[in-house]
């Protein structure tokens, strides 16, 4: 959960705006961050990360810490998670 929040927290320090397509890019890869943790692939987080901040910048993204919690929380509701 900690690699998480840190994937999260590090695409939030990124600026400029964002469009509808890299922000479902990022969702995509939180999805995969996710799922690495579910399987027990922790070591994986990190590359992953590396992959979301890589997009983040490359997209200009400045996502909010309140728009990272609401995709992760709708992935937990789209895999039925708790």
């Amino acid at each position: 959960m900690k690699r998480l929040m840190a994937l999260l927290v590090s695409a939030c320090f990124l600026t400029a705006c964002s469009n509808d397509s890299s922000k479902n890019e990022l969702k995509q890869i939180l999805e995969c961050s996710m799922a690495a943790k579910l399987v027990g692939q922790e070591d994986k987080i990190d590359l992953i990360t590396v992959k979301a901040n890589f997009v983040a910048a490359k997209n200009g993204d400045d996502l909010s810490q309140a728009e990272g919690q609401k995709m992760h929380d709708e992935i937990k509701a789209k895999w039925n998670l708790k």
